[in-house]
């Protein structure tokens, strides 16, 4: 593994939800989901919460740079050029979650 980067996670798979399933307060969030082009997204899209903050999972960057791949995550989300959030869709067998994933804070 990489010792440039550290990933904080409890490696708990999350819940992952469509927007129809988000709490009614958070969906203008996303409110560009209700663009005519994201008709019928809805159902197609996941959404996670981590750390009080929700994160469209197919809104992320990937895959994933080597130094969070070495970690097993496969995409993630930059808040700044040196954190952000990353997501694991599969388990070390490389079988995909069952619309779950692991979500990890990482930084340099």
């Amino acid at each position: 593994m990489s010792d440039k980067i550290t990933v904080k996670t409890n490696n708990g798979p999350r819940p992952l939800v469509s927007y129809n399933e988000l709490p009614g307060n958070v969906k203008p969030d996303f409110d560009y989901m209700l663009a005519p082009h994201h008709a019928g997204d809805q159902d197609d899209r996941r959404f996670v919460k981590y750390r009080d903050s929700w994160y469209d999972t197919s809104d992320c960057d990937g895959p994933t740079f080597s130094d969070l791949a070495a970690h097993g995550f496969d995409r993630y989300a930059s808040d700044s050029f040196w954190s952000g959030v990353a997501f694991r869709f599969f388990d070390r067998e490389g079988y995909l979650y069952d619309d779950e994933v692991v979500v990890g804070r990482y930084y340099y």
